[in-house]
C-alpha cells in the first residue's frame, strides 16, 4: 500500500476537519490458468482451458473530526475498468455506519463460519438448482446503507439494508448476530427479499453456524435455508438446505492448506425440484513466492443430482485453478 499526500489542503466543514488530503492506494493483480471439465464431449472449437486476468487497484482515506468521528471513504476500479465498489464509513464509540455500492456490514462478517467463501473457483454445476453456499445473498454493486455496533462483551450485531432501485421490490435486508471468546465464534443471521414485482413469492434467507481458532489451525462450519414464498399468499416453492464446512491450516512457513466441503439440498417435498442435491469438495494449497506474491492452486468437484423422475439434468464439473498474484 501506498500512501500519497496531495500537495493542496481539504478544509472539510463536518466536524472541524482540516487537513492535508493523504490518499492510500493499493491493489493487487492475478493471472490465472482454468480447467472446467463438465464430463461432456467439446464439439468444434469449444473446450475446457481458459487464461484470465483480474486485476483492481483501490482509492481510500479517512479523516477524524474534532467530535471523534472518522470519516472514511474508498473507491476501486477494476481489470475492466469499471467500477468494483465504492462507500463511505461514519465511525465512532457508537460502532461504524456505511453507506456505498459495496459488500454490506453482514456479508462482510460472516465469513468466520462459511468455507465456502474462501473458495477461489466456488462450488457449482451447469445444471445444478441448489446452492453452492451456505452465506446469504449480498449484492456487491448495490446501493446499500448498514450498521455495526461496537463489541460488546463479545456480542457484535451488524445490519444492512440494499435498495433495489425504482424498478423493483426487492430491497434486501439483513442481521447478524454474533459471539466471540477463546477463539471460538457463532453466529445466526437472517434476510428477507421481497419479489421483485411483488407477488408474495419472497425469498427469505437465514445463515447460522461457528468458527473456531485453535493455533495454526481455523474451522468452520455454518448450516444454511433459503425458502421461496408462493405468489399471492400460496404455500411456499422452494427450501433449499445447505451445509458448509471446511479447515485452514497455515503451520507450515510460506504455506496455507484448506478443504471446503458443501452439501445443498432441496427439501420441500411439494418443489418441483424436491430431492435435487449437489456435493461439492475443494482442496486448496497457497504458497508466498515473496512478500505480496501469492501462488494459488485449487481443486474443486461437484456432482449434480437431478431427483426428477426421468430427469437427465445430472452433471458434474471438475475445475483445476492455478492462480498467481501481486498486491501492492
Amino acid at each position: 500500500m501506498r500512501k500519497i499526500l496531495l500537495a493542496t489542503t481539504a478544509l472539510i466543514a463536518v466536524g472541524g476537519v482540516s487537513a492535508a488530503s493523504a490518499i492510500d492506494i493499493s491493489g493487487s493483480y492475478e493471472f490465472a490458468y482454468t480447467n472446467a471439465d463438465d464430463g461432456t464431449a467439446d464439439t468444434g472449437g469449444n473446450n475446457n482451458t481458459s487464461f484470465a486476468n483480474d486485476a483492481l487497484v483501490k482509492f481510500s482515506g479517512s479523516k477524524t473530526s474534532d467530535a471523534g468521528l472518522t470519516f472514511g471513504g474508498h473507491y476501486s476500479i477494476n481489470h475492466t475498468g469499471g467500477v468494483e465498489d465504492q462507500g463511505l464509513t461514519i465511525s465512532g464509540d457508537f460502532g461504524t455506519i456505511m453507506a456505498g455500492s459495496t459488500d454490506g456490514p453482514v456479508d462482510g462478517n460472516d465469513g468466520f463460519m462459511n468455507m465456502s467463501t474462501y473458495v477461489e473457483t466456488g462450488h457449482d454445476t451447469g445444471n445444478s438448482t441448489v446452492n453452492g453456499s451456505a452465506a446469504m445473498s449480498d449484492n456487491a454493486t448495490q446501493g446499500k446503507v448498514g450498521y455495526s455496533s461496537p463489541n460488546i462483551s463479545g456480542f457484535q450485531l451488524h445490519v444492512s439494508m440494499e435498495d433495489a432501485g425504482t424498478a423493483s421490490k426487492a430491497d434486501n435486508v439483513a442481521t447478524l448476530l454474533t459471539y466471540e471468546m477463546a477463539g471460538l465464534k457463532v453466529g445466526y443471521g437472517q434476510m428477507e427479499s421481497p419479489q421483485t414485482a411483488g407477488t408474495g413469492a419472497d425469498t427469505s434467507q437465514s445463515n447460522w453456524g461457528f468458527g473456531y481458532t485453535y493455533g495454526d489451525v481455523n474451522v468452520r462450519y455454518s448450516v444454511g435455508t433459503d425458502t421461496t414464498g408462493g405468489a399471492g399468499g400460496a404455500a411456499d416453492t422452494s427450501k433449499i438446505t445447505t451445509i458448509d464446512y471446511g479447515a485452514h491450516y497455515s503451520g507450515i512457513e510460506g504455506i496455507g492448506l484448506y478443504i471446503s466441503v458443501v452439501k445443498s439440498e432441496e427439501k420441500l417435498a411439494a418443489s418441483a425440484n424436491t430431492g435435487d442435491q449437489m456435493d461439492s469438495t475443494a482442496v486448496g494449497l497457497e504458497y508466498s513466492v515473496a512478500p505480496g506474491v501469492n501462488l494459488l492452486l485449487e481443486q474443486t468437484a461437484s456432482d449434480f443430482s437431478d431427483a426428477t423422475a426421468g430427469g437427465t439434468n445430472n452433471d458434474t464439473l471438475d475445475t483445476t485453478f492455478v492462480g498467481l498474484s501481486v498486491s501492492f
